[in-house]
């Protein structure tokens, strides 16, 4: 797979994680190239989907040529990307917890968990988003990546 601005997957293949409020698309590459926060209306954490340059996104592969399947876990919104390499194999997976009974708390959480199948898997992971401007000083916001990630309430 190359990356860069020249890279862009089709729509297609794109999977959804979501909690209700909110939902982020995860490309087959094991990025996350759209969400917002803390709700659908609210401003793009990541944005690639749209501006592979500026947009932002966060993104755990394995470095070098990959091959990766994926599948939602049982009926459920959980996102499992397998990437396998000469090395070995990996699973990624992705998921905005549900809790309390079908509550919507905690406000808002991405979990992404990575398990190492089998053999010694060096990973890539990039995080990468635009400086966002909070509409409620509650909401926490990223900062540049230039400036590493800096969390305000």
């Amino acid at each position: 797979m190359a990356f860069g601005p020249e890279w862009q997957p089709d729509i297609g293949d794109y999977g959804l994680v979501g909690d209700c409020r909110t939902a982020g698309l995860v490309s087959r590459d094991g990025s996350i190239d759209w969400l917002c926060l803390p709700h659908f209306s609210g401003p793009s954490v990541f944005a690639a989907l749209l501006d592979p340059e500026r947009g932002g996104s966060f993104q755990v592969r394995p470095e070098g040529k990959v091959t990766a399947r994926r599948r939602y876990l049982g009926p459920t919104a959980v996102l499992e990307t397998v990437f396998e390499t000469e090395a070995g194999a990996v699973r990624l997976v992705d998921c905005m917890p549900v809790v309390d009974g079908g509550g919507l708390r905690p406000m808002r959480e991405l979990v992404r968990v990575v398990d190492v199948i089998r053999g010694e898997i060096a990973l890539e992971v990039r995080f990468a988003t635009p400086e966002l401007h909070p509409r409620r000083s509650a909401y926490p916001i990223a900062r540049s990546p230039r400036l590493g990630l800096h969390m305000e309430r």
